[in-house]
Formats: C-alpha cells, structure tokens, sequence
C-alpha cells in the first residue's frame, strides 16, 4: 500500500516497497508477525532448534532458517499452525 496515489513511493513499509502488489505485501506482513511471535516464544523459553522442531511441528532446519528471518522459505499457512501448535502446547 503505497501512501501516495499512483506514484512510486514514499512507502508505508519496506515490505510495501519489496511486494509487487499490495496483497503481496500484506502476505509479507502477515508472515513477518507470526515469524516474529514463534522467534520470540523459542528464544525467551532458550529452546534448543531440536525442542523448538518438535513444539512448533517443524524440522530443524527449518527452525535455523526461522530464527535466521529467512521468511521467504515459510508460508503463511505452515507459520498459522506452528504458531497454533505452540498457542495448543500451552
């Protein structure tokens, strides 16, 4: 969502300026807070990537991709049910 109508910028957000399309960029939000809710819930609880794996219903290495905001490998829907495993482990 670009603030200005029709022009090229200024931008609400970096996601709004990196995303093609506004929906795009509410994807990129959307996922940007479930990765950044599951970060902060593994690292105030000093989880291992092992236990982390295992809580949110993901591998390892998809936990050090997590952890390293690679958020283009994760899709909204597989970051919802991790974070709804951890919101049911609770």
């Amino acid at each position: 969502m670009r603030s200005t109508e029709g022009q090229e910028g200024p931008f609400e957000s970096a996601f709004d300026a990196l995303a093609g399309t506004p929906e795009e960029a509410d994807d990129l939000k959307a996922r940007a807070a479930l990765m950044t809710q599951l970060i902060a819930h593994i690292q105030s609880r000093k989880w291992t990537h092992a236990e982390a794996a295992l809580r949110c219903g993901l591998s390892e290495p998809s936990i050090g991709e997590l952890l390293a905001g690679r958020i283009s490998r994760f899709t909204f829907d597989v970051l919802a049910r991790a974070v709804q495993k951890l919101d049911a482990g609770a």
